[in-house]
């Protein structure tokens, strides 16, 4: 089971004693803007699918069903060869089964569906598939055809259990084929294994740290193995080996002169050191899209004077951006 994400507390933080008060919630920053679809990964295994059309195009809809362990039903009077083929070996999923059935699909077929797909040659066609699974509950995508989709695939790199989902809303399905391509030069073929040990030792993880803070540590260094290192026999001991000797109640602050409204003039480590904080303080007048680039988990407060050395939250990563026209110098301190 996934670990309970609870939201920070600004009290045993340290946060609630240094004077500094929390902003109003019209003063709280965007966390993110405006997104055009909700990209969501939908568990399939042993679910039902139904898939309406012979063609190319609907036999990788089946397929890729299929990939996620679901039991796709295909309704078609003339499926081609592609299709056959398909229906014919066995899926890549072992929970997973594709059934050609020889003709066009009703209403009823659709009942217990967690989804719908259809290759439909016309509007007419399109309507009438849209229209049935709206009456039976069922989420519905035509293919090819906006209008009749209520959700959409996007271009995907696999490393599964590590899936990558890439969508333009339809409007540039070349930019989005462009990005997967460069994604799937910086993600090495190894990354599958890695995230399964991540997986198997999960839970021991979080037995062994603890605290949130730790247990994020531990996985950063995770992931620079994961990145640059090969898995051995070994890695498993070695990376509980790691886990055991972290330093729980060791913190850091990293103070970061930034310019307030120019995003493209922050240095990776300013950027890094946002993905890594725990608490962000922030002057007035920093834009949204700087905040943006650390956690969404992060404790955002706008800070009217500089915090004193020595009042900064303990056992936790700060950072401390300071509004600075030129953005050009960042400064250390550590508790």
């Amino acid at each position: 089971m996934p670990e309970p994400i609870a939201a920070p507390a600004a009290q045993k933080s340290g946060v609630s004693s240094m004077g500094v008060s929390q902003p109003q919630l019209n003063e709280t920053p965007v966390r993110i803007e405006a997104l055009a679809k909700l990209p969501i990964f939908w568990a399939l295994e042993g679910k039902l699918c139904v898939v309406s059309g012979g063609s190319d195009a609907a036999a990788w809809k089946a397929e890729l069903l299929a990939a996620c362990g679901a039991h796709v039903k295909v309704f078609t009077r003339e499926p081609d060869e592609m299709m056959r083929a398909l229906a014919s070996r066995p899926a890549a999923h072992i929970r997973a089964d594709i059934s050609l059935i020889g003709r066009s699909w009703r209403q009823s077929d659709l009942q217990g569906a967690a989804m719908a797909v259809a290759d439909c040659d016309d509007s007419y066609e399109a309507e009438r598939f849209y229209t049935a699974c709206g009456a039976m509950g069922v989420p519905v995508n035509v293919i090819d055809k906006p209008l009749y989709c209520q959700f959409q695939f996007g271009s995907i790199v696999n490393r599964s259990p590590v899936i990558v989902a890439i969508s333009t809303d339809g409007a540039a399905p070349v930019l989005a084929q462009t990005i997967r391509s460069k994604i799937e030069v910086l993600l090495p073929a190894s990354l599958q294994n890695w995230a399964e040990l991540a997986q198997a030792i999960r839970s021991r993880i979080g037995s062994l740290l603890p605290t949130a803070a730790a247990r994020r540590r531990f996985w950063e260094i995770f992931v620079e193995k994961a990145f640059s290192e090969k898995r051995t026999a070994r890695t498993e001991g070695e990376l509980l080996t790691t886990a055991s000797e972290l330093v729980l109640n060791a913190g850091d602050v990293k103070v970061f002169s930034v310019n307030p409204i120019d995003p493209e003039l922050m240095t990776l480590k300013a950027i890094r050191g946002l993905q890594t904080a725990d608490v962000v303080f922030f002057d007035k007048g920093i834009a949204p899209e700087i905040l943006q680039f650390g956690r969404r988990e992060a404790i955002r407060i706008q800070v009217e004077d500089r915090p004193q050395q020595g009042s900064w939250p303990q056992n936790c990563r700060v950072v401390y951006l300071v509004s600075d026209s030129d953005g050009s110098t960042k400064t250390n301190i550590s508790h």
